[in-house]
């Protein structure tokens, strides 16, 4: 009992959750020559793919949701490849916080790298270290901090804009329009009036056809 109680004890203590060396990312959603537009849309959201692409998908996520990370790291190059470098989709990104404390200090670093330009850079350095067991220290301001670094991002910038309370009421808006939607589960995807809730990729490519096919 005492080895099991040992082993799960330095499980923890060598786990990003709890504190550990921040990693650079293997994925970048940007890919080699940053090949997609990319920017921030008139109500804020960062977005990938033409600006005037004729179909939106509005992905509602959270950093500490495992999910998610799973989305950018397993098909978001996939959905990238076959809709946003055509020019036909743009995906839009809109933070929420389900999971705690963290995940708000992780959507206030998004919202504050998207005014640097920086948010998708951002975005992989988060999902990287995402922990292992939420609230854990994963996304301590400190780590947040390096990983912006990492990023790219003016961290003495991004310092002042956490502590702008604007930056807080941006992330809460977001939530709010995850609510007025009724999503639940992250990542959760909006086209037009469907929502497609989980990483079942094909699902999500049924709607995005639909939705181009209509």
């Amino acid at each position: 009992m005492l080895a099991v109680i040992l082993i799960g004890g330095l499980i923890w203590l060598f786990s990003p959750g709890a504190g550990g060396e921040v990693v650079a990312p293997e994925h970048e959603t940007l890919g080699a020559g940053d090949l997609m537009e990319s920017g921030t849309t008139a109500d804020g959201r960062p977005y990938l793919g033409a600006s005037d692409a004729p179909v939106a998908v509005v992905e509602f996520a959270d950093f500490q949701c495992p999910h998610c990370k799973e989305f950018a790291e397993d098909y978001a190059a996939e959905i990238a490849g076959d809709y946003l470098t055509t020019g036909d989709v743009r995906l839009e990104w809109v933070s929420v916080t389900f999971t705690g404390s963290e995940s708000t200090e992780a959507a206030k670093a998004g919202v504050c790298a998207a005014e640097q330009g920086k948010f998708w850079p951002l975005h992989d350095w988060l999902f990287a270290n995402q922990g292992t067991i939420a609230n854990a220290g994963s996304f301590s301001r400190e780590r947040v901090l390096e990983m912006a670094s990492g990023a790219g991002l003016d961290v003495t910038e991004l310092e002042a804009c956490l502590d702008d309370p604007a930056t807080e009421d941006a992330v809460r808006e977001g939530a709010a329009v995850a609510t007025e939607l009724g999503i639940v589960n992250t990542p959760s995807f909006v086209i037009g009036d469907t929502v497609v809730s989980g990483t079942d990729i094909d699902a999500l490519r049924e709607a995005i056809d639909d939705a181009l096919d209509g």
